[in-house]
């Protein structure tokens, strides 16, 4: 057996016993993604709750200010944003649409821009 198979088989038994942790998950690769999360769940409670645009976008802004002081600029991070919220406009109560609707043509047309015509904004 090739010691890449071997390696591979390794870690296959060390994730099912729960003892294999990805390497990017060791180094901290992944907390780009973490804080992109949190900023959707941020952005759906607050759609949710108090249906507040101004507080919701600054959220959404200061995400976008620790993405440009890493990564040089935002446009990858405003993509996912706005895929995540999209995916969820649907499951959100209907109170929550018009703020997320905002929400959604704000990144579009300010941070992305483009007119998606699969945008669910009415």
């Amino acid at each position: 057996m090739s010691t890449v198979r071997m390696t591979r088989e390794h870690n296959r038994r060390n994730a099912a016993r729960g003892r294999y942790t990805p390497v990017h998950a060791r180094s901290g690769r992944r907390r780009g993604a973490g804080r992109i999360q949190q900023c959707v769940k941020d952005v759906l409670d607050i759609a949710s709750k108090t249906e507040d645009f101004a507080q919701a976008k600054k959220c959404i802004e200061q995400l976008f200010v620790v993405s440009k002081a890493q990564h040089r600029g935002h446009l990858a991070v405003a993509q996912r944003v706005r895929d995540q919220i999209d995916r969820a406009y649907d499951d959100v109560l209907s109170n929550a649409q018009p703020c997320l609707g905002q929400v959604l043509e704000w990144l579009d047309h300010e941070h992305l821009h483009n007119g998606r015509s699969d945008s669910k904004v009415p």
